[in-house]
């Protein structure tokens, strides 16, 4: 619940803000945005332009009437906090930071101490080629050259390149190794030629590569026509608003390294053209084949139509939204504070994300302490049926493992087309979750006793054992609705038979082209206020970042009720922290509850109009605090009367209040109202405040 106190002194009125919520994440946004800004502000840098038609590298000095004409001529002239402009043309691969550069020897180097970008000029739309980033080499502590070792040295990087990159499209992919500081963002991103048929197309044509840098960001590029979208180990990376789609492998592989956050993307429309070779029919059963059958004697993988006889295995794979495995497949590369939030994954070959490493430590002496999964957290995301299973969770994570709100759709009647070929409608297995441990691990009961698993809408239970096996063994499960019928449930989970959102009648990118929001709740639903409150402050935003109310919605979505907070976020284009109850995001002092409540715009700082008015008044013989203010007739809030002498000790006070404008904004949504506050000899000095709160 939220409280806003307004008092009127006199003549006068003061805010007196109350929140019940103090999230660590607004106190953290803002002083990073001072730290920003103090830090930008003492840049002064340089901008130049390059034209790969018209430009000259020999007699241009780099301004927009003489452009210099390729990258690397650029770059023997940029310092810390430039910038590049780029001019329509393509430009040849882009090769920076390399060991071996001329010089430089075999020794990584710092190429800036702050940013410099690498943009599209205004109304141009320049291509380039490739881009090769960095190395993996450094100089050991012998002096000789050595590579940083995948999955045995931490993937921290080995030079400071401080690189962006943005608007712009790249047509053979983005290749980045060893390289700390490194943003992608706005950009298309493609790979060249055929993306199946071979296990090197499928292998080695990722959009975005990146092994062993840190401090990397992707940010709302697209990422289309290539084998895998973005592959990264790293420390200290950010996926964040991609559209990532008609690929031929995953859609984002994450392969080891601590931090992460992968927010907002949209994953769609992945396949590799291929079904899987093995079966699971039995013998007699309508299409069984021995030579596909692994636990026969004629099982033949070379007879698979996608065999590789040059790779000497099959280039089929799996086709998951999101694919988490370590490089080196023994641990080594384990993946911690990973954050999956704000997906949509839709038209899948195979899983929605397919989480599974090896998870015993690795026995190397080199490694002490060894490497575990630690602390994952996959809330908000929203999963259309795919080819298998949503989520499959198969390695254990320690120090805690969070599934929450989020929501499996049904749409039984989504079929789709993929690079390849048309792809069915959805099957039964579509909407399960799996989830399994490693009970070899000693410390087996305990890492599950830090799980919690709470307030997602699923598809049928899938979880390799009972769900009744599954609630004792994890730490908290509770608030979850599934759809369909079977094991008896608990701690507040739910099987439900009419569907908590809307409908997808067909195809699910047609339905979303129509301007629907996937998995919107529907009013009177079982999942509408009946989320567990055992973690309420946890996941205070849903699936848009919007604010959830005092009383979470089951799944991704917030119900955003006619006359809630929520809905005027929405119908006022509120989004992220600037949505946030007692944010301002227009700077007048009034926070977001206030201007709800008082029927005031939120992004228009001019306040004076809605100020509210306290005045001395004779009324009927009697001398009297007349209090006048707006009041938002659409908005779900109570509101309350409180008294005092001293503004130390309040009490709530019965007042009725009279209607002196009905319509002021002639949208028949606010109206002028006023409240009398007798005074008398014996209480010649009074002070009034008012207050709302959400049901």
């Amino acid at each position: 619940m939220k409280t806003l106190l307004l008092k009127a002194v006199n003549a006068s009125w003061t805010l007196d803000f109350r929140p019940t919520l103090n999230h660590p994440w607004l106190r953290k946004s803002i002083w990073l945005g001072l730290f920003l800004a103090g830090n930008l502000s003492s840049i002064s840098a340089a901008t130049y332009y390059v034209d790969a038609v018209n430009g000259n590298d020999s007699s241009s000095q780099g301004t927009s009437a003489k452009p210099y004409k390729t990258l690397t001529k650029v770059m023997t002239v940029l310092a810390s906090g430039d910038t590049v402009l780029l001019n329509s043309g393509t430009y040849a691969t882009f090769v920076v930071g390399r060991t071996n550069e001329p010089n430089v020897g075999n020794r990584a180097i710092n190429l800036f101490t702050n940013w410099v970008t690498f943009k599209a000029a205004p109304g141009q739309s320049p291509h380039i080629n490739q881009l090769d980033i960095g190395s993996l080499n450094y100089i050991g502590s012998s002096g000789n050259l050595v590579k940083l070792d995948i999955g045995r040295d931490n993937p921290q990087g080995n030079a400071n390149h401080y690189l962006r990159f943005e608007s712009l499209t790249i047509d053979d992919g983005v290749s980045i190794e060893g390289s700390r500081y490194i943003q992608v963002t706005n950009c298309t991103v493609k790979r060249l030629g055929a993306l199946n048929g071979s296990v090197d197309n499928i292998e080695n044509k990722p959009g975005i590569d990146s092994q062993y840098g840190a401090h990397l960001a992707f940010e709302s590029n697209e990422v289309t026509h290539a084998s895998t979208g973005i592959a990264v180990a790293g420390s200290d990376t950010i996926i964040r608003n991609n559209n990532i789609h008609h690929n031929s492998h995953d859609g984002i592989h994450v392969l080891g390294g601590p931090d992460w956050l992968i927010e907002g993307n949209c994953i769609h429309d992945l396949d590799d053209g291929a079904d899987d070779w093995a079966q699971s029919l039995s013998p007699g059963d309508p299409g069984y084949d021995a030579r596909r059958d692994r636990s026969s004697s004629s099982y033949d993988e070379t007879a698979d139509p996608a065999w590789d006889a040059s790779a000497n295995q099959s280039w089929n794979r799996h086709v998951d939204g999101i694919q988490i495995y370590d490089l080196n497949g023994d641990g080594s590369d384990a993946v911690t504070n990973l954050t999956i939030r704000r997906n949509l994954f839709y038209h899948l070959e195979c899983m929605g994300m397919m989480l599974q490493c090896k998870t015993d430590s690795i026995p190397d002496s080199d490694l002490v302490p060894p490497r575990r999964f630690t602390n994952w957290v996959i809330e908000d995301n929203v999963f259309g049926p795919c080819g298998s299973q949503a989520i499959i969770l198969g390695v254990d994570i320690h120090g805690g493992f969070v599934l929450r709100h989020n929501t499996v759709l049904h749409a039984p009647n989504d079929s789709w087309t993929s690079l390849f070929r048309a792809m069915p409608a959805p099957s039964s297995t579509s909407y399960i979750i799996q989830m399994w441990a490693d009970t070899t691990l000693p410390e087996f009961m305990g890492i599950l006793k830090e799980y919690r698993v709470y307030n997602n809408i699923f598809g049928d239970a899938g979880f390799g054992y009972s769900y009744t096996t599954f609630t004792n063994m994890y730490g908290y499960v509770g608030g979850n609705l599934f759809y369909g019928s079977g094991n008896a449930l608990g701690k507040g989970d739910r099987w439900y038979t009419t569907q908590p959102y809307e409908t997808i009648p067909g195809n699910i990118q047609a339905w979303l082209d129509a301007g629907h929001l996937p998995g919107q709740l529907l009013a009177g639903s079982a999942a509408v206020d009946a989320g567990s409150m055992a973690y309420v402050n946890e996941a205070p935003d849903d699936f848009r970042g919007l604010p959830r109310d005092a009383k979470p919605d089951i799944g991704a979505c917030e119900y955003a009720a006619p006359g809630s907070y929520l809905a005027w976020v929405i119908t006022n284009g509120l989004s992220g922290s600037a949505a946030l109850r007692m944010s301002d995001p227009d700077g007048d002092g009034w926070v977001n509850l206030l201007e709800f409540a008082l029927g005031s715009p939120p992004a228009n700082p001019a306040t004076a109009p809605y100020v509210p008015a306290a005045t001395g008044t004779n009324y009927s013989g009697v001398s009297s605090l007349a209090f006048r203010h707006r009041l938002n007739q659409t908005a779900n809030l109570t509101w309350s009367y409180e008294v005092s002498t001293n503004l130390t000790t309040w009490q709530t006070t019965t007042l009725t209040n009279s209607v002196l404008n009905a319509d002021a904004d002639g949208n028949g949504r606010v109206e002028i109202v006023q409240v009398l506050l007798p005074i008398t000899n014996s209480q010649p000095k009074q002070f009034l405040r008012f207050g709302v709160k959400e049901p």
